[in-house]
This record gives structure tokens, C-alpha cells and sequence, in this order.
């Protein structure tokens, strides 16, 4: 077969012709290119994930941190810390009898009286308590409380502290491994300079140890020990009311003469120039008739 025929039937042939170099390359390219295998149990628990997760298409992270029994630990295993705080009122027929009594509830609760005052006012008898009791007993306490009389008023609160709490703790832990690396470097300080250099640091981490410390002692006081406010005062006269009107109109009074005053004043300010002005417009009469 010369090159004549061979032409001719690649002319025949082109499209088949084509076709073959286009397999051709694409086996070439596909050949120079490696897919590295893709490792479930690699891939998944490096990143917090199962195999299943990850087979699955969903990608969900374990929760970070074990409990002290080995546990993942969660919402519900959280101690939470809470400051309860409550504000009342009491209108009591008998002033130091029932007085008394708040103090007895509260040693009964297994509380104390943080301040107390007491004093006439209007020639009513009037006090202030501050209660601290534990925790468990605030919503008890305040039930045998608001059995001494009638409440006026009422307020109860809490505040969770619990995220706070847990975030001082943690920053204390890891001051106190600072702490201790710096003693290591301590023990191996060479000369004057670097344990000098060494104990500065060594201050300042300790006060902050501190400040940390204290800061957490105070909320779990206050998580531990609920305050209860308490204003207890005997009933006040209806005339009180009444001296309340007289009051108001004693003021009203006031405030007319008041103004009565500064009406006088202001006339006996302008006086003189009116008179001033009657002079002179006298005197522009008479020149006037000349």
C-alpha cells in the first residue's frame, strides 16, 4: 500500500480517526492524575466525628471534656449557681412581737440576720431586716414570713452566675499551672537577672491567684446564702392621709403668696419710672402750650 492510498483512506476514516486521538488523550490525562484515598477512621475522628457521621453526610462534633468519672459531660450534669434575692413589705399589727418572730425564722432556717434597724417614724414602728439563709430554704422562709402579717409588696429574683463560675474556675487552673512552671524555671535560673526576672512574673501570677480566688469565693457565697430584704412597720394612722391634703394645700397657699410677693416687689421695681415718665411728660405739656 503506498502513501497515496494510505491518504485516501484517512480521508475516509477522519471521523474515526478522531475519535481514536481524543481516547488517546483522555487516557494520557486520566493517568497523570492520582486521587488519594479518602480514610474514614482518619479523616472522621481526627475531627470529632464518627464513621458512621461521616458515611452519613453529616458532620456532628462530639462534645469537648469528660466529667471526673470519665463521662461526656453535659447540660444536665452543670451544678448551676444561682443568687436568689427577695424584697418585702410587711404591715404588722404588733411591731416587736412579730420583729421577733423573722428573727427566730431565720436561725430556724438555718440562717442569720445580716443588719437589722429599727425606729418611729410619725409615731408608727418601723424596721429593716436583712436576712441570709441557705438556698434551699429562701422559698420556705419567704412562705412563714408572709404569714406574720400582710405584704404590701413583693419582689424575687435570681441571677445565674453558673457560666461565669465555671469560666473563673478554669482561668484559676490555669494561673495555678502557670504558677507552677514558673517555680520550674526558678529552680533553674543561672544568675541574678533571670530570678529576678522569674519572681516578678511569679507576683503577678500569684495576684492574680488571688483576685480569682477571692472573685470565686464571694459568688459561691452568694450562690450558697439567698438575702432576703425585708421592711416590716405597723399600720399607719388613716390621718396620715389627711395631714397629706393639708400639706398639699399649705403648699398651694405658699406658692400663691410667693407669687403674690414677687408681684409687689415687681411693681415697686417699676415704680420709679413711672413717676419719672409722669414728670417728664408734664414737663413736655407745658413747653408744648408755650
Amino acid at each position: 500500500m503506498n502513501l497515496t492510498k494510505i491518504l485516501n483512506l484517512i480521508k475516509v476514516k477522519r471521523k474515526y480517526f478522531y475519535w481514536l486521538i481524543g481516547i488517546i488523550v483522555v487516557l494520557l490525562i486520566s493517568r497523570s492524575i492520582e486521587i488519594p484515598p479518602i480514610s474514614l477512621s482518619e479523616k472522621g475522628f481526627a475531627d470529632g466525628i464518627s464513621e458512621q457521621q461521616v458515611r452519613g453526610g453529616i458532620a456532628v462534633p462530639t462534645v469537648a471534656g469528660t466529667s471526673s468519672s470519665g463521662g461526656t459531660v453535659t447540660d444536665q450534669s452543670i451544678d448551676r449557681k444561682v443568687i436568689k434575692t427577695a424584697s418585702l413589705e410587711l404591715e404588722v399589727k404588733d411591731f416587736l412581737t412579730e420583729f421577733n418572730k423573722l428573727i427566730s425564722l431565720a436561725e430556724g432556717h438555718g440562717g442569720f440576720i445580716s443588719s437589722s434597724s429599727a425606729w418611729v417614724e410619725n409615731k408608727v414602728k418601723v424596721g429593716n431586716l436583712v436576712i441570709r439563709v441557705p438556698a434551699d430554704q429562701f422559698n420556705s422562709l419567704i412562705s412563714n414570713i408572709e404569714q406574720l402579717g400582710e405584704v404590701k409588696s413583693k419582689q424575687i429574683s435570681g441571677q445565674d452566675i453558673t457560666e461565669e463560675f465555671i469560666d473563673l474556675q478554669a482561668r484559676l487552673q490555669n494561673a495555678k499551672a502557670t504558677e507552677q512552671r514558673l517555680l520550674e524555671i526558678l529552680d533553674k535560673a543561672n544568675n541574678v537577672e533571670e530570678i529576678l526576672n522569674v519572681e516578678a512574673e511569679l507576683n503577678n501570677i500569684r495576684e492574680k491567684i488571688e483576685q480569682l480566688t477571692g472573685r470565686i469565693k464571694y459568688l459561691q457565697d452568694a450562690a450558697d446564702l439567698a438575702t432576703i430584704s425585708i421592711n416590716i412597720h405597723e399600720p399607719r394612722p388613716i390621718i396620715e392621709g389627711d395631714n397629706w391634703f393639708i400639706n398639699s394645700l399649705k403648699q398651694a397657699l405658699q406658692a400663691l403668696a410667693n407669687t403674690i410677693v414677687k408681684i409687689i416687689v415687681f411693681i415697686g421695681a417699676i415704680i420709679p419710672y413711672i413717676i419719672i415718665f409722669i414728670i417728664g411728660y408734664i414737663v413736655y405739656k407745658i413747653f408744648k402750650r408755650k
